[in-house]
């Protein structure tokens, strides 16, 4: 009875031996065979460097092949930081291992700029993925005027909008509203503009002019509403500042998108936006006191804040940071701003330049200088480079005016004067040309093609 258990559990052992045996022996021939294997890419057009334009169809053409079967091969253009830049073309297969592959895609955003950018190729055997790049260089189209427009406060409620197209000038528009500021969106081809006391916000297409979004009357009938707007091509957005401590931030059209509350009794006068901070000239209501407030774009908290010596005629961002101009009683002083630890520079006196009062401050780069500030008064304009000690003239024109702008497109200066739109070379003293408007203006906007 024992002999016959003892037997049976050997030959039961033994079974289950044999049988592990025969399934080592045949799984790796039961195994399903794995695709380890990523389609290849070979690059046939266009050659490593090729050069285009934007506007300019790129041809690409590659050969895909797998060992087992292509499911689909994507392509596009990106930037280097694989940001794509142009429309993708994609394309499905079903069972092919070998393919050859020829779109072509379009340049067709006109804003972007010269630079190397990068083909990219990616195809998928339904387990793995290869991705490809070939490179090449892109340029940019030429910067060009659109359009200069200049707008003319026929009354308190009534507003001309005027074309300058060399010395013709177009009547484009006439609006039932007040003004204060206005301001171009040229990425989306827009022209827009404040109301003075009674009208908000007003956003017209550039090119027929048609009304895209108005905001209601701030009906504020004592002093004026906004002090300052514009459009902001980092971010696309328009700013309004707004005497009750507002600073308004409108999406592309003219939609308000989000408001942020400046610092209690206190009202914005000067506002500029760089990276992710917002920097801002306060004045306590008599205006005796000022300040600098910084703060966050998106959150709209308060990061920072310093008392300032005198009120503030401009903020202007540059190469190094920040250029805070403004008048301490009569003399025109100027002093840098530190936006990471909110402090600025020893104050430098800008000394009397002979040009009146100065209303408007734009920064210019050009071959004779590395960084100079053009000075705009009622009786003419200098342009003066600052350091730490001191700021020196670096060229002079003989009139000036409320409001300057430099023409990006060709490097001269625009003035309005009046009723009188100069243009100002850097080689020459006297103005260029001068257009009549026809009217008294009270500013102008430049609107390009990009």
């Amino acid at each position: 009875m024992v002999l016959n258990v003892y037997f049976s559990d050997m030959l039961r052992s033994v079974s289950y031996a044999i049988a592990f045996a025969l399934c080592i022996v045949l799984i790796p021939g039961c195994k399903k065979d794995l695709d380890e294997l990523s389609p290849r890419i070979k690059f046939i057009t266009p050659y490593a460097g090729s050069q285009y334009s934007v506007l300019d169809y790129v041809d690409v053409q590659v050969e895909i092949t797998d060992e087992t079967a292509i499911d689909w091969v994507h392509v596009d253009i990106v930037k280097s930081n694989n940001v794509q830049i142009a429309a993708a073309q994609q394309m499905s297969f079903s069972g092919s291992t070998s393919e050859t592959i020829q779109v072509g895609i379009l340049l067709e955003n006109i804003h972007i700029e010269s630079d190397t950018y990068y083909i990219r190729v990616r195809a998928h055997d339904g387990t793995n993925e290869h991705v490809s790049f070939r490179e090449i260089q892109v340029s940019a189209v030429p910067l060009e005027v659109l359009g200069i427009f200049v707008y003319s406060p026929l009354s308190a409620s009534n507003l001309e909008i005027s074309q300058v197209d060399g010395n013709d000038v177009t009547l484009v528009a006439n609006w039932d509203s007040d003004f204060s500021f206005g301001a171009a969106n040229s990425y989306h081809r827009e022209i827009g503009f404040a109301g003075d006391e009674l009208d908000g916000i007003t956003v017209l297409d550039g090119g027929n002019f048609e009304l895209l979004h108005s905001e209601p009357s701030n009906n504020n009938t004592d002093s004026p509403f906004y002090h300052d707007f514009f459009f902001n091509y980092d971010d696309l957005r328009y700013y309004a500042i707004t005497r009750d401590g507002q600073i308004q931030i409108y999406r592309p059209g003219g939609t308000l998108q989000q408001t942020i509350q400046t610092q209690v009794n206190q009202r914005p006068y000067h506002l500029l936006v760089t990276d992710n901070k917002l920097i801002v000239e306060e004045r306590n209501w008599s205006g005796s006191q000022q300040y600098l407030n910084q703060y966050y774009k998106g959150s709209g908290s308060l990061e920072g804040s310093i008392a300032l010596p005198f009120a503030l005629v401009a903020i202007v961002e540059t190469n190094d940071g920040v250029q805070l101009f403004g008048y301490d009683g009569d003399e025109l002083k100027t002093m840098q701003y530190s936006t990471s630890n909110y402090t600025t520079s020893s104050i430098v006196d800008v000394g009397d330049l002979g040009i009146g009062t100065v209303h408007s401050v734009v920064r210019v780069e050009g071959s004779s200088n590395d960084e100079a500030f053009v000075l705009c008064g009622d009786g003419g304009m200098k342009a003066v480079t600052v350091n730490i000690v001191q700021a020196n003239v670096v060229a002079s024109w003989s009139q000036g005016g409320s409001h300057v702008e430099l023409n990006q497109a060709t490097g001269e200066l625009l003035v309005l004067s009046g009723n009188e739109l100069l243009t100002y070379s850097w080689s020459n003293s006297s103005p260029s040309s001068s257009v009549s408007i026809g009217s008294e203006a009270a500013d102008f906007s430049i609107l390009y093609n990009k």
